[in-house]
């Protein structure tokens, strides 16, 4: 048997804390934004958190090369948080793309919130409702993402070049095409 990997632990206390900050901040929007927190939170559970993994990986052969014994800094959690989040919001739309019953032995998160849905005896069309508040969901947990790693940034010395190389990954992301590519400069 495999002893458990320490990012893994460190990872979901890191998660847990955030989604517990964003719970109470979400407060004001009453009990019906439980629903999406709930499903959030079941979204960023398990996996085997291979990014955070290869994150970690990186950092300790960087930093750890400088100096042996050099102690996981809590930015270094918050970016593996990050990519678990930003791995979590692809896995929603990707079961709402392939029609994906299960995710990790459980409901995927629109039939999850269909459930719900169901359960509370709301009207209207409970697979509609599941599809479009998992298609919010993955949104969220992408804006999530972005959270995290904003809060890793804060007075981190290569902060600028990061968000720069953000900025790129996103305009790629979006349009195809780099924002920078010479035919983005062109006109219409």
């Amino acid at each position: 048997m495999s002893t458990p990997s320490p990012v893994i632990g460190a990872v979901e206390q890191r998660l847990r804390r955030f989604v517990e900050e964003m719970r109470r901040s979400g407060s004001e929007y009453g009990p019906d934004a439980g629903i999406l927190f709930d499903a959030a939170e079941s979204a960023l559970n398990g996996g085997k958190r291979m990014r955070a993994r290869f994150c970690h990986a990186g950092w300790s052969a960087v930093a750890r090369r400088a100096a042996a014994h050099s102690p996981e800094p809590d930015a270094l959690w918050a970016v593996c948080a990050s990519l678990e989040a930003f791995q979590a919001a692809a896995l929603v739309h990707d079961d709402i793309i392939d029609n994906s019953d299960t995710r990790r032995g459980r409901p995927a998160a629109h039939r999850a919130l269909e459930s719900r849905h169901e359960e509370l005896r709301w009207r209207g069309d409970a697979e509609g409702f599941g599809r479009s508040s998992a298609i919010l969901l993955g949104d969220l947990l992408l804006a999530w993402s972005d959270d995290l790693l904003e809060e890793a940034l804060t007075e981190h010395a290569h902060a600028a070049s990061v968000r720069a190389s953000m900025r790129r990954c996103a305009g790629t992301s979006r349009s195809g095409s780099s924002s920078t590519s010479p035919r983005s400069r062109r006109g219409p």
